[in-house]
């Protein structure tokens, strides 16, 4: 399996990522917001058909490899999706390999303090899921591990 997206380049060079969805919305700015295909080939046959659909416009679709090399991974195993941070300090939830063959797509979870949050209301239950650099990224919020409770200083 090899992730791919589609990317689209306009007239002027601007670069710009197919969401998957239909309407005004088709187009995105944001890398991380483009539709992820699981295979190559499915990513080319979608840029081709752009490409196809509007020739002559001065738009150029193609498919590109996903770099998954700027994520972090923060908790893996939390439910059907392991959490990611993002350069921009956003927190996304990708779904696992058996939630994406189920239709489930990578979308926006919160970020540091929103984690915080759910884990103090005790919503986050997933604490062993963290990975080095989820402890590293929660560093300086929390003030310890007390009868299996992580707790937080105040904000």
């Amino acid at each position: 399996m090899t992730p791919a997206i589609v990317k689209v380049t306009t007239q002027g060079g601007f670069p710009l990522f197919y969401s998957g969805k239909a309407g005004n919305g088709w187009l995105c700015e944001a890398e991380a917001e483009a539709f992820e295909y699981a295979y190559f080939e499915s990513a080319q046959r979608v840029a081709e058909r752009i490409a196809k659909q509007y020739a002559g416009t001065g738009l150029r679709a193609y498919a590109i490899h996903r770099p998954h090399s700027y994520r972090v991974c923060l908790v893996r195993g939390s439910g059907n999706w392991d959490l990611f941070l993002m350069p921009s300090g956003e927190v996304r939830a990708v779904p696992t390999e058996a939630a994406r063959l189920r239709g489930s797509r990578e979308s926006y979870y919160g970020d540091r303090d929103h984690l915080r949050t759910l884990i103090q209301a005790g919503e986050f239950r997933d604490l062993e899921g963290f990975t080095q650099a989820g402890l590293e990224f929660m560093a300086g919020l929390t003030s310890g591990l007390r009868a299996g409770v992580l707790t937080f200083r105040a904000a």
